[in-house]
């Protein structure tokens, strides 16, 4: 539904709240309610606009309340708030709701954190803060909650981008800066410092870095961070520039001794700015961020690096963690694909671009130079697979 005049809202809202009262949504059943806004590209918009949509929704939420308690899905987007405490109201009014999407929401107070405090009985299972206007997302209580995506765009040095409370059945947490420009991408942040949960709790963790140029995720110690990743079965790296070497990603490596798979994604787009855009940062970490000489991680299974252009790049970084990972069963190089009618063009304009890509057939000379500087001379029976 677009988010327009109370009366037209009421009037759906009301026809949902009776179907619930009489029984004709079954107990269980899924009710999914998405609600966008009449005006689009509005990164930019007035406050008043952003709160105007808040409180109209807020209207809709209250009076409405059979409809919102049968919800079990609700997806919106482009709502600022002046209470701090709206989200937790939100999730408090619908009693049913299982996965809650908020995009592009704030408050009128600009260091003010989303909140959400959900009662005992809560179901919320999925909880997507995807590119909000606030700088964090605080689960005070989530009792229910498995899977956390934290998309922040502001910093504030004392308020982390996302803190735990009581959220004892968490399992996948996807964490993405979004700074409004890029010279706000200097901002770094120690996941020791603010991803606290319970000892080997986090199974599944994702760290997207958009398209700056510049990695958010601190470098440090094995020793501090092992409390965090100690748990940790799936890591992916999303979005990564493409000049960016790998080889900063292994402080993780040391601190995540039960990892099985690793899963990187290259930011492919040639057709954006950011693509040949000059890194202006030195991220080579600290030789004692790094796993020491002589490690060996003897969990990881599988390793997937995906890029659109430049594969062979890659091959360091590769050999490295063929070298490390004693128990390596599969690593694959995978030629990601375009998707994109911009990126064809530029690359139908630049030779050089087209021969940096593998295709078969005709690449295998290509293929097999690669596979041999990844595993030549090391013991190993992973399977090397360029794609």
């Amino acid at each position: 539904m677009i988010l327009t005049k109370y009366e037209v809202l009421r009037r759906a809202g009301r026809l949902v709240g009776e179907a619930a009262r009489t029984g004709r949504i079954k107990a269980g059943g899924a009710v999914e309610l998405e609600l966008v806004v009449e005006k689009e590209n509005l990164e930019y918009a007035p406050a008043e606009d952003m709160l105007g949509y808040g409180a109209r929704f807020t209207q809709f939420l209250r009076g409405c309340p059979r409809a919102f308690r049968a919800l079990t899905r609700l997806a919106v987007e482009n709502l600022w708030f002046k209470d701090p405490g709206a989200v937790t109201d939100l999730v408090r009014r619908c009693r049913a709701l299982e996965h809650l999407s908020l995009r592009c929401c704030g408050f009128d107070d600009p260091v003010a954190e989303m909140a959400v405090d959900a009662p005992p009985e809560s179901r919320l299972r999925t909880l997507l803060c995807l590119e909000c206007d606030v700088p964090g997302v605080a689960l005070v209580r989530a009792p229910s909650l498995v899977e956390f995506h934290c998309g922040w765009r502001l910093f504030h040095a004392n308020t982390p981008p996302a803190s735990f409370g009581c959220t004892p059945a968490l399992k996948k947490v996807t964490l993405h800066y979004q700074p409004y420009h890029r010279d706000d991408a200097h901002v770094g942040r120690r996941l020791s410092e603010f991803l606290l949960l319970e000892p080997d709790q986090l199974e599944v963790l994702t760290l997207l870095f958009d398209e700056a140029t510049k990695i958010w995720v601190r470098p440090e110690m094995p020793k501090y961070l092992r409390p965090v990743l100690g748990g940790l079965k799936e890591l992916r790296l999303e979005n990564v520039h493409p000049a960016r070497d790998l080889s900063w990603a292994l402080f993780l490596l040391g601190a995540a001794r039960h990892l099985e798979t690793l899963y990187i994604e290259i930011f492919n787009h040639v057709c954006s700015l950011s693509w040949d855009m000059k890194l202006d940062e030195d991220m080579e970490p600290d030789a004692t961020c790094l796993p020491p000489p002589g490690f060996r991680h003897r969990r990881l299974k599988e390793v997937v690096i995906r890029r659109a252009f430049h594969v062979a790049r890659d091959a360091s970084f590769a050999r490295t963690v063929v070298e490390m990972a004693v128990n390596l069963k599969k690593l694959t190089l995978g030629v990601e694909d375009h998707g994109c009618d911009g990126c064809t063009a530029v690359e139908a304009r630049r030779p050089a671009l087209a021969r940096s890509r593998f295709r078969f057939p005709g690449a295998g000379k290509d293929v097999d130079a690669l596979v041999e500087r990844v595993r030549g001379g090391v013991t190993t029976s992973a399977q090397v697979v360029v794609l």
